[in-house]
């Protein structure tokens, strides 16, 4: 039986268009208030502010919204400049009342959108982490806490990919901090989907989530450092998470593999997953 989706608190990084009648989310008209606040150029200053900043990216930057909790405000860096008067929309929600982190309004350069909670997966070189003299514990602790997730957390992220899926919107797994681990409300968020292209085959899998929790990119620089006792625990954790990632494709009907279907054993990234985490082979669903 497909399991219910859960509610995941993530962000959408995507731009949305705006329309008459987008569907429905239940802070609509909350996003809507606060970016119609925010037009007046000194609230937008203020609240785009270097204090306000919980994060930075290449293209933007993401602002808390002061006495809010559940909604964030991302402003872009660069891009078209607005002149004049600026308005204040809602934005379009193909997820419907899904807690997935969508946009649901926008005002200038800037969109209000769900607030996300979680720690990122895996290192990566931006991640404010990553010069410290423990990143690698960290990466290990991440790996802990993403193996110690309940078997719902995996199959609510398999879910929420297959309905990317079909609502025609796709995942970027090449960065690992493109998921965030939800431990205190035992759930796996996920970050940047956006529409797929014009006449795009392409399909998340289960394998994605495998490759992106187990963070292949830094595996090799973690392993290196570690002691061989914590590299053992590690390689513990990482089979944890392929197990109910595969436990979960089998529940919820999400193929394991992007590219290779009916051998996923033949996808290089996910083979690098396996062998990081002690095995050769995809093991079965537990029943």
């Amino acid at each position: 039986m497909r399991p219910t989706l859960s509610s995941l608190v993530r962000r959408v990084l995507l731009e949305a268009e705006v329309i008459d009648e987008p569907r429905e989310h239940p802070l609509h008209d909350r996003a809507y208030e606060i970016a119609s606040r925010l037009k007046d150029p000194g609230a937008m200053a203020a609240a785009s502010s270097q204090e306000t900043m919980i994060g930075s990216g290449g293209s933007a930057t993401v602002h808390a919204i002061p006495g809010e909790e559940e909604l964030v405000l991302r402003v872009r860096k660069h891009g078209r400049e607005e002149s004049g008067a600026v308005s204040a929309s809602r934005v379009s929600n193909p997820f419907g009342s899904m807690n997935v982190g969508q946009p649901l309004a926008r005002v200038g350069n800037a969109i209000v959108l769900l607030k996300q909670g979680g720690e990122p997966a895996g290192m990566t070189y931006s991640d404010p982490d990553y010069k410290s003299p423990d990143r690698d514990l960290v990466y290990a602790r991440r790996i802990h806490d993403a193996a110690s997730l309940s078997q719902d957390a995996y199959d609510g992220a398999c879910s929420d990919l297959m309905r990317a899926n079909e609502l025609g919107y796709q995942w970027d797994p090449s960065k690992s901090n493109n998921i965030l681990i939800d431990v205190s409300r035992d759930r796996l968020g996920l970050v940047d989907l956006s529409p797929k292209s014009a006449g795009s085959t392409y399909f998340n899998s289960a394998g994605d989530l495998i490759v992106t929790l187990v963070g292949n990119t830094h595996a090799y620089k973690a392993n290196e450092s570690l002691t061989q006792e914590k590299a053992e625990e590690v390689k513990k954790d990482r089979k944890r998470i392929v197990q109910k990632t595969v436990n979960a494709s089998a529940r919820v009907g999400l193929p394991m593999s992007q590219r290779f279907r009916d051998r996923p054993e033949n996808d290089s990234s996910l083979l690098y997953s396996l062998a990081l985490s002690g095995l050769d082979q995809l093991p079965s669903p537990e029943r």
